[in-house]
């Protein structure tokens, strides 16, 4: 049985408890003259059968909402993966070496697990080393200036 489900039948099952509670307490207090079972079945007034299907109703409403809550954090939470623990990865290139023993390359290890997504670009450093010495990069980093 889905929890949605198990929380609702909780609350109509509290709902029942509750209005039980209220007609002990009615007996008790204010219909001594009557038997309890007149009170809990029978003979019951009005204004009692209003306050049980209010109490039953209020329990099942409470239950309705906190079932679609629990259900949207069950729903984000299948949506979720973290990356945790110890990557091994190559001193080198980068590469990533998953369970089986294969590697790969950064973006793609991090993407298969994660909801991540890449943007390559180039650092300052790397941008000089690759385009130091070529004239439209002198002039767009002057341009920059």
């Amino acid at each position: 049985m889905k929890l949605r489900t198990r929380v609702i039948a909780v609350s109509v099952l509290l709902g029942i408890f509750a209005g039980t509670i209220d007609t002990i307490v009615d007996y008790i207090f204010f219909y001594q003259g009557e038997t309890f079972l007149d009170l809990m079945i029978f003979d019951v007034p009005k204004r009692e059968i209003y306050i049980r299907l209010m109490i039953l109703l209020s329990f099942i409403v409470f239950g309705l909402v906190v079932g679609s809550i629990i259900s949207r954090l069950q729903e984000a939470l299948e949506n979720i993966k973290i990356l945790s623990g110890f990557l091994p990865i190559c001193a080198k290139c980068k590469k990533i070496r998953d369970d089986k023993g294969y590697w790969s390359q950064v973006e793609e290890y991090i993407s298969d697990h994660s909801e991540a997504e890449f943007s390559h670009s180039l650092c300052e450093e790397c941008s000089e080393k690759l385009y130091g010495e070529l004239d439209w990069y002198n002039n767009y980093k002057k341009s920059q200036k």
